[in-house]
């Protein structure tokens, strides 16, 4: 559900898609962004409460594949293109729909 109200959100504020992966057993959805975010210290703990982490160009990571099989993360919203939204417009959008204040990320 968050990663579509977020979606949602840029795409009306910015006229962008986020790709978003999400585990299915748990619903925890990672963002994947431009890095572009000042301070990384506690964006993990402040989005603990939303299951939901963003992750940007200095992570690597194993996106999902069809060809594996067995899949433990999913595509939620598959990237369209090379281009990663904004990392502090997805967390403003992020803290928009879970209700939660920005200030001191």
């Amino acid at each position: 559900m968050l990663g579509g109200q977020v979606a949602a959100r840029l795409d009306y504020w910015h006229g962008v898609l986020v790709p978003v992966v999400m585990h299915p057993a748990t619903g925890r959805r990672i963002f994947l962004v431009r890095n572009d975010i000042d301070d990384r210290t506690g964006v993990q703990e402040w989005l603990h409460p939303v299951n939901g982490d963003v992750l940007d160009t200095d992570v690597e990571v194993a996106l999902p594949s069809p060809a594996l099989g067995v899949e433990r993360w999913t595509w939620v919203d598959w990237p369209q293109d090379a281009y990663l939204p904004s990392g502090a417009d997805v967390l403003a959008a992020i803290g928009d729909c879970a209700g939660l204040a920005v200030a001191g990320v």
